[in-house]
């Protein structure tokens, strides 16, 4: 009896491990079923995965490189299961005596584990698809260009003063630079020019920002523009409930960067502190402001008395030229 012991002992565990092994191979079918149903709800929830990407996408967003890796990984694993379900299929079909004897013990159960794998790995990127919920959760907003581009009409004989303007944002003695001149006479266009040129010629700002200012002054809304072009998150600019708040935002974000403000159509004086903008002559890294006005008055106020620029009716043969281009030869 104690030479039996031993015997007796291990036997339980050898049962165990018989029987694992023999359910693997009797459920073979079952568990291809299951694996078969896990795959369909993988590829299901991909589909609907992808089609947040590409909303997100058309909202200029980018997807996160955590979902595109998701994406990867279960066009890999579809591959992986649609091999496996084939030779699940071929295997069933070698079962000799009904369905429940296979010809090959060891073949079924290495290819039952196999399933039994296969199902787990398909479930582990189920729970992770369903977190991909939103366009928060699977993208982020790209980043802001440093310029944008401003549609303006081809011009004749702003070449030069364009070029004049251009050359001042290397001189460092230079921070704000005025352009005035009557309505009508093309300041806006020369100023939309200029901001067009930072696109091929960045000369390593950071960023451009537009502002159109005109007669009435909007604080609350040169302040959005600007936010808007800075991305600064709204939930951050949410909580500033005043502009002094929302000003000292703006300035703490400006003063990091290398800027260009572009404010067009200025018609008196603008407290820069007021938007947020701060002091460039101080700004010791280059930045630059850059505005056009009607009045040279306001070129004084606005310190840009050393460095403006007045933009001038076209010459008699200037002014023919554009005539010519508006009214076609054939007029």
């Amino acid at each position: 009896m104690d030479v039996l012991d031993p015997i007796m002992g291990i036997l339980p565990t050898l049962w165990n491990g018989t029987s694992k092994r023999i359910d693997i191979i009797r459920h073979l079918q079952e568990n291809l079923t299951s694996l078969r149903q896990t795959r369909d709800e993988l590829e299901d929830i991909s589909k609907d995965v992808r089609s947040r990407v590409e909303h997100a996408e058309q909202q200029y967003r980018k997807h996160t490189n955590q979902v595109e890796g998701w994406l990867e990984r279960v066009q890999l694993k579809l591959q992986e299961v649609q091999n496996i379900l084939l030779k699940g299929e071929q295997e069933i079909q070698k079962k000799c005596l009904g369905s429940c004897c296979p010809r090959n013990c060891y073949s079924s159960y290495k290819l039952g584990k196999e399933v039994i794998k296969g199902t787990k790995a398909v479930n582990d990127l189920i729970n992770k698809g369903k977190e991909f919920k939103s366009s928060d959760d699977i993208s982020e907003k790209l980043p802001s260009p440093p310029v944008d581009e401003i549609s303006v009409k081809k011009t004749v004989g702003m070449d030069s003063i364009l070029n004049e303007v251009w050359r001042c944002l290397d001189d460092h003695k230079v921070s704000v630079i005025g352009i005035y001149g009557i309505g009508g006479v093309g300041k806006t266009t020369l100023l939309k020019k200029l901001n067009n040129k930072f696109i091929n010629e960045r000369r390593e700002f950071d960023v451009v920002i537009w502002v159109t200012v005109s007669k009435e002054v909007n604080l609350d809304g040169i302040q959005e523009v600007i936010r808007h072009k800075l991305q600064i998150p709204y939930e951050t600019w949410d909580k500033k409930t005043d502009e002094h708040s929302r000003a000292t935002e703006i300035c703490r974000s400006l003063s990091r960067k290398k800027f260009v403000l572009l404010l067009d159509d200025l018609w008196e004086r603008i407290d820069l502190p007021d938007m947020g903008v701060p002091d460039v002559s101080c700004h010791q890294n280059g930045s630059k402001i850059v505005f056009t006005t009607r009045s040279e008055h306001v070129c004084h106020s606005m310190d840009a008395a050393v460095k403006k620029f007045e933009v001038k009716c076209l010459s008699f043969e200037k002014s023919f030229e554009l005539f010519r281009q508006c009214v076609t030869e054939d007029v």
